[in-house]
């Protein structure tokens, strides 16, 4: 978390059975936008926008509080806004990342070996956003979501390979945002969440399957936010 009105740093954890929370504690660093989070089977992994439009990373293993390894830059890395990451359990353990640029609408990914910390260089995608892109993984593909310079909601998907090849961009049936959306695979079902386009601060989630590309629709949920959201899965 970023704290409000500042650029310091900020993480806690919540007990999913009691529902307890550990308490915020302040790390070292600081970040322009949010922070993003993933977590492997070994560690967590965070990424940031650092103050000087470079992407740095981090990771803990676990135990609380969090014992973090140093910040590192991503190698040729500037991003305009908050960075997204996944995480590739399947084959080789990528650490996957993607941002806009700086000042621009281009879309840039890259991934990391999680065994050798080495990368496998930045590739431009195809398309534009004035926002964080979104990423996530299932057990075969790789899936990118954008909010497009329309307003509306694009995604797209590609093997897991490299450098990836893309699907064509598709669009959400309906929906429109003025932020970052946010998604996430549960099951066989591609999540989407995103907060409505201004004025409006409201919620909603849609989801399709990844079988038959079938949607469930939105739903609004209770609740309001004036800023992006973000799903874990």
């Amino acid at each position: 978390m970023k704290g409000r009105g500042t650029n310091a740093i900020y993480v806690n954890t919540m007990d999913l059975t009691s529902g307890s929370w550990s308490g915020w504690v302040r790390q070292p660093g600081a970040m322009r936008y949010a922070a993003s989070l993933v977590a492997s089977p070994s560690y967590l992994y965070m990424a940031v926008t650092g103050m000087d439009d470079r992407i740095y990373w981090r990771r803990t293993g676990p135990g609380w509080p969090p014992t973090w390894s140093a910040w590192l830059p991503v190698p040729g890395g500037f991003t305009g806004s908050a960075p997204a990451i996944t995480y590739e359990r399947l084959t080789n353990y990528w650490f996957y990342l993607a941002v806009r640029g700086v000042g621009t609408m281009d879309i840039w990914i890259n991934r990391m070996s999680s065994a050798t910390l080495l990368w496998s260089g930045w590739v431009k995608v195809s398309g534009a956003t004035w926002y964080s892109p979104s990423l996530t993984v299932d057990r075969t593909k790789l899936y990118l979501s954008v909010c497009g310079g329309n307003n509306r909601i694009y995604w797209r998907s590609a093997d897991l390979g490299w450098p990836p090849t893309w699907s064509a961009w598709s669009t959400t049936p309906t929906g429109s945002t003025d932020a970052a959306p946010s998604i996430a695979i549960y099951g066989n079902l591609l999540w989407f969440a995103v907060k409505g386009r201004s004025p409006s601060t409201s919620i909603w989630v849609n989801s399709m399957s990844t079988d038959t590309g079938q949607w469930s629709g939105w739903t609004r949920l209770d609740g309001a936010t004036p800023s992006p959201l973000s799903l874990a899965g």
